[in-house]
């Protein structure tokens, strides 16, 4: 977590829309002039090791389908402007039928959870075993 205030929030989205979500999130932001308020937004991602025709083919799947990470200060318009765009079903809350974002419980180990899973699932897209 930044000393600017941003927590991380899970943000629900359209199944496979995870991608065009994140697009949709940036240039509005930026459009608005609030791409202060928004910092980084992550979809979890893993490789995955497949063999087509005796080949092995990496291929990058959305770890949590429907799910993503915001980093932002979610005052003013910046959550209702996020919530009403395309794709977008709504923020994680605490509350079943909650309309208020919680923060997501392990903030502070997001950024190093996502550097250390990368390195990871790297190393075991080289190394995975023939088939």
């Amino acid at each position: 977590m930044s000393d600017t205030g941003m927590k991380w929030y899970v943000l629900r989205t359209i199944s496979g829309q995870e991608h065009k979500t994140k697009t949709y999130i940036e240039k509005d932001m930026a459009h608005a002039g609030m791409s202060d308020l928004v910092g980084r937004v992550v979809i979890p991602m893993e490789k995955v090791v497949q063999v087509r025709n005796g080949k092995k083919v990496i291929k990058e799947k959305t770890r949590t389908p429907g799910y993503m990470y915001v980093e932002a200060v979610l005052s003013g318009e910046v959550s209702h402007m996020i919530k009403n765009l395309p794709n977008v079903v709504g923020f994680l809350s605490n509350v079943k039928g909650g309309t208020k974002a919680a923060p997501a419980a392990a903030a502070t180990a997001i950024p190093h959870r996502l550097r250390h899973d990368r390195h990871l699932l790297i190393a075991a897209a080289i190394h995975a075993p023939a088939r």
